[in-house]
């Protein structure tokens, strides 16, 4: 859809005077094609934009419906083979209320420390956007708020499977309902509630304070320590079934809706504040601030100016709290060691310990490494490159400097999830599992970005790529097969795969340097 064509549906309709709910509408109504535009830009299809929503929700639907048989197939399977205890049930809606809050947690993490945050407040369209007088609360309504809609919902579709399939063996009180339900309806509000406090915040970062890291290191050491000092060695000294006993799933349940509800309401309430404020000021136009000066004497080696251009990137703020979370992790297990635990190492770990830990670090570095490479990598700083380059600069030592900058947030990430698993799991973790992958995954980054030609936005930013993503798990997803089938040298084999693959984006960044030309002249 062009720009002209969004245009005409934005704007009033020339057969008569258009009303105010019929023109917001109108206006809903172009924001969401012009996603679903960028959307078949991503994936690079032919087709056209109505054929593609019509099959875009024809997908979704057949997606909740398969989600929905899939888990009413293994509930009553769970069901039929636990019909001779008769507790399970309730031991059962424990487990799902927990997995319900890591559920609900993690996607509030992600959208809070990941490339998300940004899809309102620093939107390549905003000048887009403001010229056709669109509302950025229909931008976080369509960038956001359906995708958090759609997550949760699926989350809702599994607990109310499990209601249908154990309602004979539950409580049947609303507080059951209540606290399988409130969980989700909870993180979506308070997931929604993140996604419009990013929106209305400035593109650029926030000062970097030194104290919120180290403070959130010993928070994790301080909470980690009094959990298992008053909570988890009591529990173990007098058996988990005598300890246990002395409660019930009722007095959970009760627990876990009450505190749903009022978190949900809060964030509601913060969600309607700041979607009113986002109304009233939809895409202002801010005076940018001169660029700040490096503090001290700037840095003269090529890896000092890319790191400290990352720190000034608004895509350093979820990057530096990735690592900080992954630091909070140690800190935790470093706080239940200093309280005594006889529980750490854990005794009983599953043999596929080192391959869990390692497609986490996976996992979690490929996020990582594409906040890193929007920042600073080799195609958003190809005209940068190449300048140094043909400045005098040998194309090696410029590729050197590109990789070992887009790597080493990942890697240290790494190294970070290492020691936290060596503490939890000891030698069964398999130290060095985590650096391995996260230091794969942030090489077939690079390779990725490099040998794939990156969409662009409208003003000529990249747009997410989606056939460089696919590329880069599969670059990166061999570094588990040693993980996987518990080799004897598996470290030894990951981390050879690991050595080639930054081996091959140094020749990808290399050759991209040497082979493009510079257009820095003008």
């Amino acid at each position: 859809m062009s720009a002209h064509a969004t245009a005409v549906r934005a704007g009033p309709d020339a057969s008569g005077p258009d009303r105010p709910g019929r023109a917001a509408l109108r206006r809903f109504g172009a924001v969401l094609d012009f996603r679903h535009l960028e959307l078949l830009t991503a994936l690079r299809l032919s087709t056209g934009l109505r054929p593609f929503q019509t099959a875009l929700g024809g997908a979704v639907l057949l997606g909740f419906a398969l989600l929905a048989a899939a888990s009413a197939a293994a509930f009553a399977l769970a069901n039929a083979l636990l019909a001779e205890h008769a507790a399970s049930a309730q031991g059962l809606l424990v487990v799902l209320g927990v997995a319900n809050l890591y559920a609900g947690g993690g996607y509030l993490l992600r959208e809070a420390f990941s490339g998300r945050r940004f899809q309102v407040s620093n939107s390549p369209n905003t000048a887009f956007f403001r010229a056709l007088d669109l509302s950025a609360r229909d931008v976080l309504v369509v960038y956001c708020g359906i995708r958090i809609t759609g997550y949760f919902a699926a989350v809702a579709v599994v607990d109310a499977m499990f209601l249908a399939a154990f309602a004979p063996r539950l409580d049947p009180s609303a507080a059951t309902v209540a606290a399988v339900l409130a969980v989700p309806a909870a993180a979506w509000a308070a997931t929604n509630a993140v996604a419009a406090r990013s929106a209305r915040r400035s593109v650029r970062p926030a000062v970097h304070r030194p104290w919120a890291v180290p403070g959130l290191v010993a928070l994790a050491f301080a909470a980690a320590w009094a959990t298992s000092a008053l909570l988890v060695e009591p529990m173990l000294d007098a058996g988990p079934a005598a300890w246990l006993g002395r409660g019930d799933a009722g007095a959970f349940t009760t627990a876990l809706a009450l505190a749903s509800a009022a978190v949900g309401a809060a964030a509601l309430i913060a969600a309607a504040v700041d979607v009113r404020r986002l109304s009233a000021e939809s895409f202002p136009i801010q005076q940018v601030p001169p660029a700040r000066a490096y503090r001290g004497a700037a840095p003269r080696s090529l890896i000092g100016v890319l790191a400290a251009e990352l720190r000034r990137s608004p895509f350093y703020v979820p990057v530096r709290r990735s690592v900080a979370v992954a630091a909070a992790v140690l800190a935790a297990g470093l706080g239940a060691l200093a309280s005594g635990a006889a529980w750490l190492p854990l005794q009983a770990v599953p043999d596929r310990t080192a391959f869990g830990i390692a497609a986490v670090a996976l996992a979690t570095a490929l996020g990582t490494a594409e906040l890193t490479l929007r920042a600073v990598g080799p195609v958003t700083y190809s005209a940068q490159y190449r300048f140094a380059y043909e400045a005098g600069r040998s194309s090696r030592s410029v590729a050197l400097a590109a990789v070992a900058v887009c790597a080493l947030p990942a890697a240290l990430m790494g190294i970070v999830l290492d020691a936290a698993a060596a503490v939890a799991a000891g030698a069964a973790a398999a130290p060095g599992a985590a650096t391995s992958a996260a230091a794969a995954a942030a090489a077939a980054a690079l390779v990725a970005e490099t040998t794939t030609r990156p969409p662009r936005n409208a003003d000529g930013t990249l747009a997410p790529n989606l056939v460089g993503a696919v590329l880069a798990m599969v670059l990166a997803a061999p570094v588990l097969l040693p993980f996987s089938s518990a080799l004897p040298a598996g470290r030894a084999m990951a981390g050879a795969y690991t050595i080639c693959l930054l081996g091959g984006a140094f020749a990808c960044v290399e050759r991209r340097i040497r082979a493009l030309p510079s257009t820095s002249s003008t």
